[in-house]
């Protein structure tokens, strides 16, 4: 068996011409946080019946529309932050108050 083994060279079997540096490429984040920010502003409008709260989801949603890059509209994030900030703002206006049930 030993005569199958291949037969250690002499000198470095490397070459430091072949040699790459590795560049590492961050990717962009592509977490939207005004969009998270205008979802947990419209869920506690919604169920706190806070009219700050439902504001507050409604300028995130429209920062957010205004920020918008084209090339990475997704339409259903923004459909869902904006829908939520306007159900909760009109909940918080015109929903029954905790009042009545007192």
């Amino acid at each position: 068996r030993a005569s199958e083994m291949p037969k250690k060279e002499s000198g470095d079997p490397r070459r430091p011409g072949d040699i790459k540096t590795c560049v590492w490429k961050i990717p962009e984040d592509p977490t939207d946080y005004i969009s998270l920010l205008a979802i947990v502003f419209s869920v506690c409008g919604f169920l706190l019946k806070y009219r700050v709260f439902a504001w507050q989801a409604v300028v995130c949603a429209i920062v957010q529309l205004a920020n918008m890059k084209t090339v990475e509209v997704d339409y259903k994030q923004l459909l869902s932050s904006c829908g939520i900030a306007c159900l909760s703002l009109i909940m918080a206006y015109f929903g029954p108050s905790a009042a009545l049930y007192q």
